[in-house]
């Protein structure tokens, strides 16, 4: 089980709120039709969108819980990544990608690690 430092957990309602808005924010960006506006494009790069994306997705996870799992948080949202990358595909202006999957997953391993380093260090007590 992962301990966060209670600094890094100001109040789980607040981090179950922001999880849910990421969370809904990720889905129904996921199955949109992309947008043919350039004024309404975010001019970021595709696979960083997905990174940053599951990255806070896992963050906002995990602090959430009472007794926060991270392999678990991070098993469930790359599942959510694959249904999510499934439907895509079967929308047919969409499209499921590879590149994408990769790098929810590398957003959420980074944002793991992260985290995983901040527990490790107030366990410590260094820091």
């Amino acid at each position: 089980m992962l301990r966060l430092p209670e600094a890094a957990r100001p109040g789980a309602n607040g981090w179950r709120v922001a999880f849910a808005v990421v969370l809904a924010a990720v889905v129904v960006g996921s199955v949109l039709p992309p947008g043919d506006d350039p004024a309404t494009r975010i001019a970021v790069p595709d696979w960083l969108q997905h990174g940053l994306g599951y990255g806070v997705l896992m963050v906002t996870l995990v602090a959430s819980q009472a007794q926060p799992r991270l392999w678990w948080s991070a098993l469930l949202l790359v599942a959510l990544g694959l249904a999510l990358e499934l439907v895509q595909g079967w929308l047919g202006y969409r499209y499921a990608e590879l590149k994408d999957l990769l790098a929810n997953a590398a957003g959420i391993g980074l944002a793991g690690a992260g985290m995983a380093m901040i527990a490790r260090r107030a366990a410590s007590g260094s820091g």
